[in-house]
């Protein structure tokens, strides 16, 4: 782990090369997002580096986790997400 201001080429390229994802998502089905098993990863990356200080994650995602760990939603669109107006 080092700085950012010491990796921010490295950063930067790795942004600029960034794709669209290059399998559409079929009709009635929402996209596959796996972010349990991101912050699983990002997690256990912290523990590691810096277990006796604090940490944060920033997750920034589009939408409910319809695949893995922490899953929301099932893909299917008939499943509705439940909304605060449920409650």
């Amino acid at each position: 782990m080092v700085p950012v201001s010491e990796c921010e080429f490295a950063l930067n390229s790795i942004l600029d090369d960034l794709q669209c994802d290059p399998w559409p998502v079929e009709s009635g089905n929402r996209p596959a997002r796996c972010v349990g098993a991101a912050l699983n990863v990002a997690v256990g990356l912290l523990e590691g580096a810096s277990s006796a200080s604090g940490s944060r994650i920033v997750t920034l995602m589009g939408g409910a986790i319809t695949f893995g760990p922490g899953m929301i939603v099932s893909q299917s669109l008939k499943e509705r997400i439940r909304s605060h107006l449920d409650i």
